[in-house]
């Protein structure tokens, strides 16, 4: 049983009006209650499941076309402009696996990802709290959101390093710390008699995994869930691959925390920037419509079936995923050659990076200089600076 503090607190708030009734902050992965409707139902959140029809995947790529096909294309757009590259974790970097603490990212993975970092701003948002990501990719030069983007922090080392830590650290959902810990408590309670039944903490999101479960228990773990989370306020339930997640409903998700990382690097705005941003989740698609409404990036949507989507281009798995990272280092290591690899100025004020740049320029004029050390030129005032 919970201790005397915590049934004081769920007590107080079964008389509140249910978390449910409060719809989530974010329409687009607003899970809502399905009554007298069995969880099995397929949903789009659900585009993992095998047995999904997958006819009209050809169709859907008219609309929108594998990165891949178009990245010489996609590159031409960018060339001259600033880039940074925001990816999710779990089904983009990683297989989604029925143990979520199985999904390790492969070493192939890593190394392309590492070799991006090294001269693009990169960042990994996802719905597992940064402590787990961080240990699962084990790349300290990222940016990292996790809780879906409750959670954020700068780089370690690396391009773009922190010279103050606490500039990027930003958690706006820090109220409903103790809240979260009563809510895992209580879900882990409630399910521990449901077969394959998984509850996982992520600091400001709590997931309920019923990927082992039997169908025919889907709809009970539904209903546990909605019943744990009514006994509390400010709180919704929204819906991923065979798993239910309890968050603060506050009005936060992927896209802000999206914006609030480019905002740090100064390009949030910007019309010399383009962002890409890579994710498979019904939670990346705010942070897709971010980038299709401001025009300053592409959403590029990881899924093997057809989906509505505000993403522009298409992945079809992880695998695909690598051979991207691939070819955008590639193309990176050769504009940093030929000394026309842009970064966001702000690097130069607040990243390691603008530290290394500025001993290398009191060299003198005189002296001669590896350009393959550092970033090859950075952006003032938008003026080009060679080194």
């Amino acid at each position: 049983s919970l201790p005397d503090e915590r049934e004081l607190q769920v007590e107080k708030s079964r008389d509140s009006t249910p978390a449910l009734a409060i719809p989530c902050m974010s329409p687009s992965i607003h899970y809502r209650i399905m009554s007298g409707q069995a969880c099995s139902t397929r949903t789009s959140e659900d585009l993992d499941d095998p047995d999904c029809d997958a006819q009209g995947y050809s169709d859907f790529q008219v609309d929108f076309p594998s990165v891949l096909e178009r990245f010489s294309d996609i590159m031409q757009q960018v060339k001259g402009k600033q880039l940074a590259v925001f990816l999710d974790y779990d089904g983009t970097l990683t297989p989604i696996v029925r143990d979520p603490d199985a999904a390790v990212m492969s070493e192939a993975m890593r190394g392309a990802l590492r070799e991006v970092a090294s001269m693009l701003p990169t960042a990994i948002i996802s719905g597992r709290c940064v402590e787990k990501v961080v240990g699962f990719v084990k790349l300290r030069e990222l940016f990292y959101a996790g809780s879906h983007g409750l959670d954020i922090q700068g780089p370690e080392e690396g391009l773009c390093k922190l010279q103050d830590p606490s500039m990027c650290s930003y958690q706006p959902a820090a109220a409903f710390y103790t809240t979260m810990n009563l809510v895992y408590d209580a879900l882990v309670e409630a399910v521990k008699h449901i077969p394959g039944s998984n509850v996982e903490h992520n600091k400001y999101c709590v997931s309920t995994h019923f990927r082992n479960c039997a169908p025919e228990d889907w709809e009970a773990v539904e209903a546990l869930v909605q019943d744990v989370v009514a006994r509390f306020e400010g709180l919704c339930i929204t819906m991923g691959k065979k798993v239910f997640e309890v968050r603060p409903n506050v009005p936060w998700n992927k896209g802000k925390a999206l914006l609030f990382l480019l905002e740090k690097l100064g390009v949030k705005s910007s019309d010399e920037a383009i962002t890409l941003y890579i994710g498979d989740d019904i939670t990346d698609e705010d942070a897709f419509k971010v980038l299709r409404e401001s025009g300053h990036g592409y959403g590029i949507l990881v899924a093997k079936k057809p989906r509505s989507t505000a993403a522009a281009y298409t992945l079809r798995d992880p695998d695909e995923v690598l051979q991207f990272l691939k070819m955008l280092g590639q193309w990176a290591g050769t504009e940093r050659t030929k000394g026309q690899l842009r970064i966001p100025r702000n690097l130069s004020h607040d990243c390691n990076l603008g530290d290394r740049f500025n001993r290398i320029l009191s060299q003198g004029n005189g002296e001669s200089r590896d350009v393959g050390t550092v970033q090859d030129c950075i952006m003032d005032n938008g003026n080009s600076v060679a080194c």
